[in-house]
């Protein structure tokens, strides 16, 4: 199972969003993790600019792993 949803963030002044693809982990008796928790940002905007993948920084990646966390907690 995964899925993908539109997530908003705010941080300050700066104002972002980014698609998430997230594929949780499986549990199979007697509780066994089957593969790990997937989360990964793409489409990336922050401020009305859009972020090449490969100038997302480890702040803003830990900002949208907060964002992230705050999101499915509210689902």
């Amino acid at each position: 199972m995964s899925y993908s949803s539109l997530m908003r963030f705010d941080v300050g002044m700066v104002r972002g969003s980014c698609i998430i693809n997230y594929r949780p982990p499986q549990y199979e008796p007697p509780n066994m993790i089957c593969y790990p928790e997937e989360v990964e940002f793409t489409h990336v905007e922050v401020n009305g600019r859009d972020i090449p993948f490969a100038d997302v920084n480890e702040t803003l990646n830990n900002i949208m792993l907060e964002a992230f966390e705050e999101h499915r907690n509210d689902s």
